[in-house]
């Protein structure tokens, strides 16, 4: 008997506030709950992207997106997660969120992370919002 493995994703999206890298509790609790989910199934890795809006400098953005991003690595990694299961990258204000309001900015300032592995007969994605 074929043993089929469909791919696993699990992808959790964090709204940061202006100009800043807290993450607000909810949030803390989706990326807790992802660290025990790697922990149950360790072959997985996660892939965490910042995200920046256009208020500001373009080159202050793309550091903020990466301060971001590591900020939910440390936060994975406080969680005894190995640093090595984890990649992180900053997009800046390079894929804004394009929404016909004024939300476009509030929208923009986020974190995405996207666990990826393979697993039997399982998909999940979350998509948690303030």
């Amino acid at each position: 008997m074929a043993v089929v493995h469909k791919l696993l994703i699990l992808k959790i999206i964090i709204y940061i506030f202006n100009d800043s890298i807290a993450i607000n509790h909810t949030f803390a609790h989706e990326v807790k709950f992802m660290a025990s989910f790697m922990k149950e199934y360790p072959s997985t890795k996660v892939v965490i992207n910042g995200y920046a809006s256009k208020v500001g400098n373009t080159n202050y953005n793309q550091a903020l997106s990466l301060r971001r991003s590591n900020a939910v690595r440390n936060l994975l990694l406080s969680h005894e997660i190995a640093p090595s299961r984890i990649s992180i990258q900053g997009f800046g204000e390079t894929v804004p969120i394009i929404v016909a309001s004024k939300e476009s900015d509030t929208l923009s300032r986020r974190v995405t992370a996207s666990l990826i592995g393979k697993r039997l007969e399982y998909l999940k994605q979350w998509n948690v919002k303030k």
